[in-house]
């Protein structure tokens, strides 16, 4: 499995409607924190020391973030998607396996959402529609 490469080099992943669960959340923490590096958990307002700060803070998230930084690996959801950015090669293989992690949360109609599935429904829709008639002759 390759992995996207940003102009920079680093890996990029952009996971389109998950639905992603605690136990996903953990796995990924274990993954990112490795080799006992600090994992930053944080929302958009706040800082939270560890996931169970998280579990007992109990308004809805609109953002949630996880990042370390030594290697930098950062995950960012974000309504019903997400973007998962690591700035070097040497820490792919914990990219890849965040990156599993997320894409089997993806829900059966993520493809909706994806640039593709509208280039194409365009393109159909546009040339269905202004191809000319085409007269046929009644025998």
């Amino acid at each position: 499995m390759k992995s996207p490469k940003n102009n920079n080099g680093s890996l990029y992943y952009k996971s389109l409607c998950i639905k992603i669960f605690l136990e996903d959340i953990e796995e990924i923490i274990d993954i990112m924190r490795g080799d006992s590096n600090a994992v930053e958990i944080s929302d958009e307002s706040f800082n939270y020391g560890s996931i169970t700060d998280l579990i007992q803070d109990p308004k809805p998230l609109k953002e949630f973030r996880l990042r370390t930084s030594s290697p930098y690996i950062s995950l960012d959801l974000k309504g019903l998607g997400g973007t998962t950015l690591c700035a070097s090669n040497d820490s792919e293989a914990k990219f890849l396996k965040i990156k599993d992690i997320l894409q089997k949360r993806e829900r059966w109609f993520s493809f909706l959402f994806s640039g593709k599935f509208f280039a194409f429904s365009f393109l159909f829709f546009a040339v269905s529609f202004f191809l000319p008639h085409i007269p046929t002759k009644n025998l």
